[in-house]
C-alpha cells in the first residue's frame, strides 16, 4: 500500500479505505470461489431481484398466437 505520495491526512485516509475495500472485496471473492457452485435460486436473487414469477401458466400462448412448441418432448 502507497501512502507516501499523499499530501494531506485525507489523502492517506482515502488511499487505505480504498486498499482496506479492495482487500475486502478480494477475501469475498475468493470466499466465494472456493464454496459449493451458486444455485440458480441464489443467482437469481442476487441478480434478478428475486424469482419471475408471471402468474401465466394457465395461458395457453399457442392457442393465443396460433405457433406449435417446437420443444422436444413439448407436443407428447
Amino acid at each position: 500500500m502507497r501512502l507516501g505520495g499523499q499530501r494531506t491526512v485525507s489523502g492517506v485516509i482515502d488511499t487505505a479505505l480504498d486498499e482496506y475495500i479492495r482487500n475486502e472485496r478480494n477475501r469475498r471473492d475468493a470466499e466465494i470461489y472456493e464454496r459449493m457452485p451458486i444455485t440458480e435460486d441464489e443467482l437469481l436473487d442476487e441478480y434478478a431481484g428475486g424469482k419471475l414469477d408471471l402468474g401465466d401458466d394457465d395461458v395457453d400462448y399457442a392457442e393465443l398466437y396460433g405457433f406449435t412448441d417446437l420443444r422436444p418432448g413439448a407436443a407428447e
